[in-house]
């Protein structure tokens, strides 16, 4: 009890903290989110990515598996969504409650939650899991939304205009080539680092003042069961498959317990895909990840 404690108090309130300040000052003052959204999608992401790709210690082995393990992990995932809502039965559009649980929150919440719970080397994982993430997304996830009027070429296309996958690419050239990042420039990444938590988890809690909550937690009951509690034990049988080591096994099983991606909720309104329902499910993985995600972060402290 004393180790989930300090898991709470350490981890998940300051996380939640910080979420709650968001959304009180945007309830509040009904502030314009989507600048915070694009200075951390264009400027504090991408810094964050670079720094960490340049300084990272993982191994190009552990790199691959990574990504494997990220890919292997989203497949599974997008199978047992749409298996399970195309059940008889099932409520809401297929398509979304898939895309609700196959991807899930790595920037705005993972980042934060890496630099807290695994300083040494979360965020090296996170952002490769990240990479292989908004690839999907931005491919195969918008087809899946609308599959009449996109195509996974039109999505590599909007995938292109990413400054994270960019920050990674220029990292991963650095890195290999050893080229020395002059002082001035890793200076101000420093800085941009040490904001980075606030920003992103006040500007995620500002982002949840904004959805429509509209219908009941009931619907959206097995799309919060299959994103929190299913993924992460699946995702064990997956370490063991794929034999990762611990240092890099743990940060993955907890990012695996993430909540639903907002960009879920975003891209179902762009292509009118019931985005009341994402909204619901964004939220409530969200808020009920609080307690999941410190559950899990115990189990993997004990073992």
């Amino acid at each position: 009890m004393r180790l989930f404690i300090e898991i709470v108090v350490n981890i998940s309130l300051p996380i939640f903290l910080l979420m709650g300040i968001g959304f009180v000052v945007n309830k509040a003052f009904d502030l314009h989110v989507q600048t915070l959204s694009k200075l951390l999608f264009w400027v504090f992401t991408p810094a964050i990515i670079f720094d960490t790709i340049v300084n990272t210690e993982l191994a190009a082995s552990d790199i691959l598996l990574i990504g494997a393990f990220a890919f292997v992990q989203w497949l599974i995932m997008i199978a047992l969504g749409f298996g399970t809502f195309s059940l008889p039965g099932a409520q809401g559009d297929r398509a979304t409650l898939a895309f609700a649980v196959a991807f899930f929150n790595s920037g705005n919440y993972g980042f934060p939650l890496m630099l807290l719970a695994f300083p040494e080397n979360g965020i090296s994982i996170i952002s490769i899991v990240l990479l292989v993430q908004a690839t999907l997304m931005f491919t195969v996830g918008i087809v899946m939304l609308d599959p009449e009027t996109t195509s996974i070429s039109s999505g590599a296309r909007r995938l292109i205009g990413v400054p994270a996958i960019w920050a990674l690419l220029i990292g991963v050239v650095v890195r290999l080539t050893g080229v020395m990042v002059p002082e001035p420039l890793m200076v101000p990444i420093d800085r941009i680092l040490d904001a980075y938590i606030g920003l992103a988890l006040i500007t995620l809690g500002m982002q949840l003042a904004q959805v429509e909550l509209s219908g009941g937690l009931l619907a959206v009951s097995p799309a919060l069961l299959l994103r929190l509690i299913v993924a992460p034990v699946l995702s064990v049988g997956l370490v063991l498959l794929f034999g990762i080591r611990r240092e890099v096994a743990e940060p993955l099983l907890l990012a695996s317990g993430l909540p639903t991606a907002v960009n879920t909720y975003v891209l179902s309104a762009e292509y009118d895909r019931q985005p009341e329902l994402a909204s619901l499910v964004v939220f409530w993985s969200t808020l009920f990840s609080g307690l999941t995600i410190s559950v899990l972060l115990l189990l993997l402290r004990q073992l």
